[in-house]
């Protein structure tokens, strides 16, 4: 079963937070092969994760 938009935008900033840099790849061409908008990954899943990062 394919994740969700919002269930592969929160691995990805999770991956960020948690510094698992091997797995982005990974989630990040799931969520283009589902069809969602790279620039939305990119916003809500990559940056998102790096503001969390930079308030601990």
């Amino acid at each position: 079963m394919t994740a969700s938009k919002e269930e592969l935008l929160a691995k990805l900033s999770e991956c960020v937070v948690e510094m698992e840099d091997e797995e982005v790849p990974e989630v990040a061409a799931e969520y283009i092969e589902a069809g969602y908008p790279a620039f939305d990954g990119i916003m809500d899943g990559l940056v998102d994760g790096m503001n969390k990062a930079s308030e601990l």
